[in-house]
Order: structure tokens, then sequence, then C-alpha cells
């Protein structure tokens, strides 16, 4: 078994030693996270082609790695419940991102990424951290949690597809009248990441 990535195969010593490591007990591992940094921030080895030795991943993240159209390519092969970006740099993607078989998204800290590449793929939940919003979404989602993001205008969001907007108390509060006109839910999130007040609710004190 010649696995490269280092994240890999710390995964696979803490079930077991890893010449015992069999490709029944691979089909198990559901659940990984794979980083281009070790514990002390140096870089590591990430070669993405190693998890065509996983075929039942359900929950992916990836931090601190550089993303290409071939890194899609394979992550798409794979029906995900969850997959995380964080702190990764998107290289010269296109429409491959459309491709990815997930049922949520998470995005934190990830540069050169065109947001608008999900526009084409139905998500149950996409989150985007720390992105400037400024320019208008055409997303399908059930909902879009925006609760970590500087919105530069909400009008640019009130024509989503969606059936839930989260946002922080921050943003809500520039423009609350706006928000409440939404003909979708809005959920609003205090300093301490609880919910505030929701729009088609009450107001939590």
């Amino acid at each position: 078994m010649d696995i490269k990535t280092i994240s890999i195969l710390n995964k696979l010593e803490m079930i077991d030693e890893i010449e015992n490591i069999t490709e029944e007990k691979l089909k198990e591992i559901e659940d990984l996270e794979i980083s281009g940094r070790d514990y002390n921030n140096d870089s590591q080895l990430v070669e993405f082609n190693d998890l065509k030795l996983l075929p039942n991943l359900k929950n992916l993240i990836i931090s601190f790695c550089t993303i290409d159209d071939e890194t899609l390519d394979i992550i798409s092969t794979f029906e995900l419940n969850n997959l995380s970006f964080i702190s990764c740099e998107f290289y010269d993607t296109t429409t491959s991102i459309t491709n990815l078989n997930t049922n949520n998204i998470y995005i934190s800290n990830c540069f050169n990424l065109d947001i608008s590449l999900l526009e084409n793929t139905e998500f149950n939940e996409i989150n985007i951290s720390t992105e400037s919003i400024n320019k208008e979404m055409n997303f399908i989602s059930n909902k879009l949690n925006l609760e970590h993001s500087l919105i530069i205008d909400a009008n640019l969001l009130k024509n989503l597809k969606i059936n839930e907007l989260i946002i922080s108390r921050t943003e809500y509060e520039k423009n609350p009248s706006l928000y409440d006109s939404f003909n979708y839910n809005v959920t609003i999130m205090n300093d301490d990441c609880e919910i505030k007040y929701n729009r088609m609710g009450d107001l939590n004190v």
C-alpha cells in the first residue's frame, strides 16, 4: 500500500499498524481530515490520489492545501455528506466544482475561489466564512450560512432560492427592514453564536 499523504497515514496508524491495514479496513473509513500542515505549522505532503483508496468517505475536511480541477475531479467521485475547505488556495478552478457531490459544503478563509461556481449545484447547506459578499448570488440551497461573512450589500441576497439565511446580528442591524422583507427565513446569531432572532419566530432574550 503506497500512501503518501501524511494525514491519511496518521489516520491509519490510529486504526492499526500500517502493514496490517487491509482493503476492508480502508472501506470502513468514512471520516477524514487532510491538512497540508502539521501541528508545528510546517508543510506536509498531500497526494489527493490517495483518496481513491478510501471509497466510502462521507465526511471530508481539507485544510491548508492547493485545490485545482484535478483535485476537485477526485473529490467529486465521492458521495459526501459534508465537505469542508479551510484555509485552502484554489488554483485556476473552473466548472469542476459544480460536479461536487455533497449535501453540505463549508468554505472558510480560502483564497481565489470564485463562489459563483457553486451556483449550478444543489446543496442542503452552504456555509461561507470570512468571505466578503460583494456580488449577487444564485445559490440553490436549503440553508445559506453567512454568519461569519461580511455582506457588502444585503440587496445582493434578496432573490436567493433558499429556505433559510443565517447572518450575524451585526450584519442584520445594518439593514433590518430589508432582511425582514425577504421571502425566506432569516436567522440572526448573536456574538456567542446563539440564535438571537428568527424572523419567522420569536425574539430570544
